[in-house]
């Protein structure tokens, strides 16, 4: 991007790390830090603060004289970005090109709307303060199975429930693996069932309703279906881009190192 006389690469950190944190390397990490560290509680202890990636980005950044604005940008029809400054204010760049990598959020169910505290999806699983009984996880992909296993080795009881006829798709072998480690940490697994809904009682707890009619009581749903790209208010409607948020298969006959 140019800017007077000198030519910059600006970059507007906005969710640095997040899709990395909050999958597999984040639940691995926090059983990281109980081992190595001696961490006895849940909560604090496990935030990113302590995540040695975070200091690693902002330190190679630094090194390559790249400036960060912090806030949220939004592509304008001009192709200019517009930032909210996270202090206050607003702030135009202009660039030769503008690429978009905002990164993914999780996707939710309806019904299943994340409150951070009995529903939460893998972003605010990171942020749990307490340790929970007994957990019910919705989706048996990596992510899903990788937060079951943490919260069974921490202590909870854990019900994995996965609208597919198997857990992990496609992964026929690792998945026969899983289960027998799902086993020993007995953890239950019911797959082919769909969720319902789900009904509170008032005290911090709820019970999950799936398949034909089977309930579940539990102290935390987690939301792990997948995730969906981050794009909701950053492009203007004007501004020429074309949004596809599934994914694209494309035939070619080679390949082209990036």
């Amino acid at each position: 991007c140019a800017e007077g006389d000198q030519t910059r690469l600006y970059a507007a950190l906005l969710e640095a790390g997040k899709a990395m944190g909050a999958g597999p390397v984040g639940s691995r990490a926090l059983m990281s830090l109980r081992v190595e560290k001696g961490y006895g509680s849940w909560g604090r202890d496990y935030s990113p603060e302590y995540w040695p990636q975070e200091t690693g980005l902002a330190g190679l950044i630094k090194q390559r004289k790249i400036e960060t604005v912090a806030g949220t940008g939004r592509l304008e029809p001009d192709h200019s970005v517009t930032v909210e400054l996270s202090d206050g204010g607003t702030r135009t760049l202009k660039g030769d090109a503008v690429i978009l990598a905002t990164g993914s959020v999780p996707r939710t169910i309806p019904g299943f709307e994340p409150d951070g505290s009995v529903v939460c999806t893998s972003d605010e699983f990171l942020e749990l303060a307490n340790l929970p009984r007994r957990a019910v996880v919705i989706g048996g992909g990596a992510i899903g199975c990788e937060f079951a296993s943490t919260l069974a080795d921490m202590g909870a009881d854990v019900t994995i429930l996965e609208a597919l006829p198997k857990i992990l798709p496609g992964l026929d072998e690792v998945a026969k693996q899983v289960l027998r480690a799902f086993k020993k940490k007995k953890i239950d697994v019911r797959a082919g069932v769909k969720v319902t809904g789900h009904e509170p009682d008032g005290s911090g707890a709820t019970t999950v309703s799936f398949g034909d009619g089977e309930t579940i009581e539990t102290d935390l749903v987690v939301v792990s279906v997948g995730r969906r790209p981050y794009t909701d208010s950053l492009v203007d409607d004007g501004a020429g881009v074309d949004l596809v948020l599934e994914p694209v298969y494309k035939e070619t006959t080679y390949i082209e190192d990036a």
